[in-house]
């Protein structure tokens, strides 16, 4: 663990992450009404307004790392995919907002204030409206009380072909489970966090290295068939096998090839890297090829560069912020295709001795990645 700690806050990040990997996080599995998914997604709206109303300088994303994080603590009572219901310190926003100036005191009390609501939200609630789905110019608008989703019919018709493909249920009910999963993802939207690799980089990690399963990815971004993603119980009906840190020894035990864009969050980065080295010592064969912001001074960014594993010469690729394309991150406007990254990028690649053989890398493809990544008509 020494080498990969800098200072008390990587110390913090990864005693963080063990914790959680060692918690056993199970599949959220339970079947909600529609009206469950709106008025929790109301409970985190206030939430969110309650702390910025008190704290007028601090920002969305604080608050957002909160619950991403928050909720893969042990529970206490209850499980819930969003709302946590314990009162562990979450060490990520002690961090966070003392970067704002804020006492200790400050600190705790919007940390109580958040667990308190959380512990009060209360989803035996019943609504008779309906959903409301309209189609106007190709773009699908999904209307329930006062909450409204739009996809574009490319989006629609892929969500439709996943869950044809992966589901037996009555084709009746494909809308609601569409607004499910469009109001799951939107009470925690936040840019950067959905982006997903053009499909053409996709393409290139197919066929080079194999690569067939997506260890981060959504039923909107998701660019191959096999892929996990945050929420099993929205999710489950487009092919997702649900959270990966609730199923990785199902995905990994038999070695493989993956690509992994966690979110941009230090504890998701660094419980993937954790995970990733315990898996990459077994006897199998495996690769990772891992994609992450230029963020230098982070656990995660420490353990995959000096990591054994790493087999590239200058240990990482680096792509400019601008001059390389995500997939639309932004669930808010689903209907635009392309995005420049905002920030550098770092791409790792990490292989045992089986996973170098058998998943063999290539300067050719290294070059047509590059190209690919690089390639704003492509995405």
């Amino acid at each position: 663990m020494d080498a990969y700690i800098k200072c008390d806050h990587d110390k913090d990040i990864y005693e963080y992450a063990i914790t959680i990997i060692m918690s056993n996080n199970k599949l959220y599995n339970e079947q909600e009404s529609i009206y469950t998914h709106v008025i929790r997604k109301r409970m985190v709206d206030h939430i969110f307004n309650l702390v910025r109303n008190r704290l007028q300088k601090i920002d969305y994303l604080t608050i957002t790392r909160w619950f991403y994080t928050q909720i893969l603590l042990p529970p206490i009572s209850k499980i819930d995919p969003i709302i946590p219901d314990n009162d562990i310190k979450n060490i990520g926003l002690t961090y966070e907002l003392r970067k704002f100036g804020l006492s200790n005191n400050v600190i705790q009390d919007v940390e109580n204030l958040m667990i308190q609501l959380c512990k009060s939200f209360d989803k035996n609630k019943f609504s008779y409206s309906k959903l409301k789905v309209e189609m106007t110019k190709s773009i699908y608008k999904f209307t329930f009380e006062d909450i409204s989703f739009v996809l574009s019919q490319y989006y629609y018709n892929k969500l439709t072909n996943l869950y044809k493909k992966f589901t037996c249920d009555n084709e009746q009910k494909l809308n609601e489970i569409i607004f499910n999963m469009l109001c799951r993802y939107d009470t925690l939207n936040a840019p950067g966090y959905h982006a997903a690799l053009p499909k053409a980089v996709f393409d290139i990690l197919k066929i080079h290295l194999k690569v067939s399963h997506e260890i981060f990815a959504s039923p909107l971004n998701c660019t191959l068939d096999s892929y996990n993603s945050a929420y099993y119980d929205t999710d489950k009906y487009f092919g997702s096998k649900g959270s990966f840190f609730s199923t990785y020894d199902d995905i990994l035990k038999d070695g493989g090839s993956f690509e992994a864009n966690p979110p941009f969050l230090e504890e998701h980065m660094a419980i993937f890297a954790i995970i990733a080295k315990q898996y990459l010592d077994k006897d199998i064969p495996l690769s990772f090829i891992i994609i992450m912001p230029e963020w230098i001074d982070t656990v995660a960014y420490y353990m995959f560069m000096e990591s054994k594993y790493n087999v590239l010469s200058n240990k990482r690729l680096i792509f400019k912020r601008h001059e390389h394309y995500y997939q639309n991150a932004n669930l808010n406007d689903i209907r635009k295709f392309k995005k420049p990254a905002n920030n550098n990028t770092l791409v790792f690649f990490l292989q045992n001795e089986l996973g170098s053989t058998k998943y063999h890398i290539t300067d050719n493809f290294i070059n047509n990645l590059s190209y690919e990544f690089k390639n704003r008509n492509n995405v």
